[in-house]
């Protein structure tokens, strides 16, 4: 008996080839509801990164995140210091329903028309909840906030002020002279010059004797030993007030942009720093390390009860590298647990200073636990790298080798059937002749010798001759059938492929394959890693413009849209800013002139003044200078100079 084996089979359990790197699709409608979760989950480290090449899709993507998050219930503050995308985001928003836009204010800082003051050493001097041990703690961690802006203004904000005590006192000392004094920051213009015509009456609004008698020093010094004292710190603060720009962007004391309402009445903020013809490098970075320093000064001051889900999202990270770093780079390591993410968007490790090796950019990934891969070139080993580990899930199979083999996997008894059939024929034919002869001769000799000597001799002849013929024949005819009936026992054998070697992809071939994954995203297409979660493949959505089949009438609602945002108390004409800076100066020279005798810190009330136009009368009043220092005092002072 044949049993026919089964064709060989492959246990399920038997290792499979499979890529080398492979990521599961996440669909668009999956990633829409992941991005909802995330919007309102706080524990993601520092936020969102978001990195990939020019036009792989990642400003689509900021743009859309923006607006769900707003859709969400979520306020943002969007950072662009290009003010393409901000513009595109604004435009966006029209789809948003009226009490939502309401709550969207679109700042562009380089408009010649309209522009919003900006205050970082804003404060409320009758903030009646605080006691002084609280306000003025509070403004002091505001002006060392401010002196580290101007330094950041300069691209040094990387150094600090390390190894230049000399400069940090200068700069801390005029800014909390100014702080105290109710002052901004465009009024360090007449400090920084002793022989200003205010000076001698201003620095008597210095906080402590020390720093005011310091300050009165600096007039009756040598070019060369106020060089030496105060140079670098006036060349710092003149550089950035030099720019007419930031003078008027920073010298409006009222209904400047109050970070603080903003983030108590869920107001979403879209800043504008493109350049245009307005803007150098260090006001754009001087403006961009004011709104961040004074948004996260607003966030990491808040109750732990009162804080509230916000995103603050920053187009083109490296511009802000030098300005910002430091301060983001701290802010990373902390931001969690006030409520409040990062969304940082790059083009890879390009405009990092040394690339890939940079801290800055090492501790934003390794913080952030959302991350968004777009397409990469040049970086995209070194961001596959970071995939490739986080999809990690043991050994990928590359080759597996199997043999046939024939196994015995149990018996059976079966009944057997022998069939036997048989036929058989002879037939025989059978002929004999034969012939005899035969010749006989018999001699007989006897002897005998008896007592009678008598002798006897005979002899006989004789001859036979005979012949024979016998013939037979015979035939024989036989058949014969049988069966037989019986049991046996058989094995039952099967013939499976058994793995007899496997191998597997080496760690260098898997980080060849992310970086080969990332290398040929398309636009739109990217990986997103989740920390503790997985690393998935999906398409974000298109963040496309409403009204886009009528822009005539799109424009026409933004018109409305932007008169609405420029009727705010915030937004003037840098004309009228020029003018009530002028009126303030007025006003100052007046108060200081009553108060030029005084030696108390105070801080000055003009707000109960009415405002009187312009006069340069009032500028041209010789200042009244102060009494010359005792001998008693010149002993008596505590420093050496």
């Amino acid at each position: 008996m044949v049993i026919r084996p089964r064709p060989p089979y492959d246990s399920p359990d038997d290792p499979r080839p499979e890529r080398a790197f492979e990521l599961p699709n996440l669909l668009p409608g999956e990633f829409e509801k992941l991005i909802d979760q995330i919007l309102h989950n706080p524990n993601l480290g520092a936020g969102i990164d978001v990195s990939g090449v020019s036009g792989s899709g990642k400003s689509n993507f900021a743009e859309w995140l923006a607006l769900r998050s707003i859709q969400q219930g979520v306020p943002i503050i969007h950072i662009d210091p290009h003010g393409q995308s901000a513009r595109k985001l604004w435009q966006m928003c029209l789809r948003l329903p009226e009490r939502l836009r309401k709550k969207v204010i679109y700042w562009r800082v380089s408009d010649p028309q309209q522009v919003a003051g900006i205050n970082p050493l804003a404060h409320d001097p009758e903030e009646v909840q605080l006691s002084d041990y609280e306000r003025l703690s509070r403004g002091r961690i505001q002006v060392e906030l401010t002196a580290n802006i101007i330094l950041a203004a300069m691209g040094e904000a990387g150094v600090g002020f390390a190894f230049r005590p000399v400069m940090r006192k200068w700069i801390t000392r005029w800014l909390w002279l100014l702080w105290n004094a109710g002052l901004t920051l465009a009024d360090a213009s007449m400090l920084i010059d002793p022989h200003h015509p205010v000076y001698n009456m201003l620095i008597q609004l210095a906080p402590d004797e020390m720093a005011r008698l310091q300050l009165e020093a600096l007039p009756g010094m040598k070019v060369h030993e106020l060089e030496a004292e105060i140079g670098s710190a006036r060349n710092r603060v003149a550089t950035i007030l030099e720019h007419i720009a930031a003078e008027t962007l920073l010298s409006r004391r009222q209904d400047t942009i109050d970070f603080r309402w903003m983030y108590q009445n869920d107001v979403s903020l879209i800043v504008d720093l493109d350049k245009g013809l307005i803007l150098s490098d260090e006001v754009q970075r001087l403006i961009c390390n004011v709104v961040l320093n004074q948004y996260l000064a607003v966030v990491l001051s808040t109750p732990e009860h009162e804080r509230r889900r916000r995103l603050c999202q920053i187009d083109e990270l490296p511009v802000f590298t030098e300005a910002c770093g430091p301060l983001l780079e701290k802010m990373a390591t902390e931001i969690r647990k006030y409520q409040t993410s990062f969304v940082f968007l790059h083009q890879g490790a390009s405009r990092f200073p040394n690339r890939t090796d940079n801290e800055f950019l090492r501790t934003i990934l390794d913080m952030c636990r959302v991350k968004l891969f777009f397409r990469h070139k040049i970086d995209a080993e070194f961001f596959g790298k970071i995939i490739s580990l986080a999809a990690h899930s043991g050994p990928k199979v590359k080759h597996v080798l199997k043999t046939p083999q024939q196994f015995t996997v149990g018996n059976e008894i079966i009944e057997l059937i022998d069939r036997s059939e048989g036929e058989q024929e002879m037939e025989g034919h059978t002929s004999t002749d034969g012939t005899a002869e035969s010749n006989t001769l018999t001699s007989t000799l006897s002897e005998a010798v008896d007592a009678t000597d008598r002798r006897t001799r005979s002899n006989a002849d004789g001859s036979t001759s005979s012949a024979t013929h016998t013939d037979a024949r015979q035939h024989t005819q036989t058949r014969t059938r049988g069966k037989t009936y019986k049991q046996t026992v058989l094995p039952k054998l099967k013939i499976r492929n058994v793995v007899s070697s496997v191998q597997h992809y080496a760690t260098e071939e898997i980080d060849r394959g992310a970086a080969a994954f990332l290398a040929e995203r398309d636009t739109g297409e990217a990986a997103v890693m989740i920390d503790g979660q997985g690393v998935f493949q999906t398409k974000v959505p298109l963040a496309s413009l409403p009204y886009s089949h009528a822009p005539q009438f799109a424009a026409r609602k933004l018109r409305v849209w932007k008169e609405q945002i420029h009727a705010r108390p915030e937004f003037v004409s840098p004309q009228q800013i020029r003018e009530e800076r002028q009126q303030f100066l007025e006003v100052l020279v007046e108060e200081l002139q009553t108060l030029s005798y005084r030696r108390s810190a105070g801080v000055l009330d003009v707000t109960q003044k009415p405002w009187q136009p312009p006069s340069a009368a009032k500028l041209d009043h010789e200042p009244v200078e102060p009494p010359p220092p005792s001998d008693e005092e010149e002993g008596d002072a505590p420093w050496s100079i």
